[in-house]
């Protein structure tokens, strides 16, 4: 039931992306530091936070929000596994 909950139409586009994906893992990899991300993935803070802001318009999750982080990364792996 989580699954069809949490990982419908829109979650899927954004899981399947992988420049996305490499956004939001960095993001969370970096305890949610966009300065450090953004340095790790060697781009301009402004692109990883356009790519976050992306994110949430289309899953409706403010992953810089610890709880919606955690929601997110929980869809992540579910995905993972059943891909």
């Amino acid at each position: 039931r989580y699954v069809k909950t949490v990982l419908d139409k829109n979650y899927r586009a954004v899981l399947s992306d992988a420049e996305l994906m490499t956004a939001a893992i960095a993001f969370m990899n970096h305890s949610l530091n966009i300065s450090e991300a953004s340095r790790s993935m060697y781009v301009h803070r402004n692109t990883l936070i356009y790519r976050l802001d992306k994110i949430e318009k289309m899953t409706g999750l403010n992953i810089r929000s610890f709880n919606d982080a955690m929601t997110f990364r929980a869809a992540y792996l579910i995905f993972k596994t059943i891909k």
